[in-house]
């Protein structure tokens, strides 16, 4: 579902569209959501492959980073100018929007104990980082490849990036996948966090939390059908520009 809320912040930015996507409602709703679903499993197994392979070993011993001591005041902050202003003024700001979760919600999962990119890097350790860095741009290459020689496919409408492409995407587009992986680690984090409070949020008595989970997920699978559906249906009436 954290694709969803970029195909809803397209909607301003008019960054994308889609072409002869299939006339039929279900499967085309079904092709969006199998692609849709394939994303964070794509960045994420592409991660651990490198990890697996040795890749930035070195970069877990690097020299420790030091934010300030504000720094989780203006963290928010620049998240919130990173997601306002794309929407308000997309010909300018719309790169924006692939680091503004980042900036907003790890403060959240640092002072709640949950993995946080910037408390590795506190504590001198960027490996993961560079790994996720590394993981969003062979994905995004993947994906533009294999979207370039399909049937339904995006397009890109994208302010002055040029007009030079490597397949259907500007080249200076692909500088956003590095960073998109990065936001989606850190936006599956929180949700992960939302997750955990949610299911424990009636006490430790175990059969109580297993009921409190189970309701949890049934609701999460019923809001997220329903959020399936209205951006869908945005998506089929304000980005899909063709059907076949």
């Amino acid at each position: 579902g954290v694709w969803l809320i970029f195909e809803l912040f397209n909607l301003a930015l008019k960054n994308w569209h889609y072409i002869n996507v299939p006339r039929n409602l279900p499967i085309r709703w079904l092709g969006y959501f199998v692609a849709y679903a394939t994303v964070l499993p794509g960045i994420f197994e592409t991660a651990t492959f490198l990890k697996n392979i040795g890749l930035f070993q070195k970069l877990e011993k690097g020299k420790k980073w030091q934010p300030g001591k504000q720094w989780k005041l203006w963290f928010p902050v620049m998240g919130f100018a990173c997601l306002i202003l794309p929407v308000v003024l997309p010909q300018y700001f719309f790169p924006l929007v692939w680091l503004g979760f980042v900036f907003l919600l790890e403060p959240l999962n640092i002072s709640e104990g949950q993995p946080s990119l910037v408390r590795e890097a506190m504590r001198g350790s960027w490996r993961e980082l560079g790994l996720l860095l590394v993981s969003g741009a062979i994905c995004g290459f993947l994906w533009e490849l294999w979207n370039y020689w399909a049937g339904g496919k995006w397009i890109y409408t994208v302010p002055w990036v040029g007009n030079i492409k490597l397949f259907e995407m500007p080249v200076l587009g692909f500088l956003g996948f590095p960073p998109f992986a990065v936001e989606c680690y850190v936006m599956m984090t929180s949700l992960f966090l939302l997750r955990d409070k949610l299911v424990g949020g009636f006490g430790s008595e175990s059969t109580r939390k297993h009921c409190r989970s189970r309701l949890v997920g049934s609701v999460s699978i019923l809001v997220a059908m329903c959020l399936y559906c209205v951006v869908f249906s945005l998506i089929d009436k304000y980005t899909v520009i063709s059907f076949r």
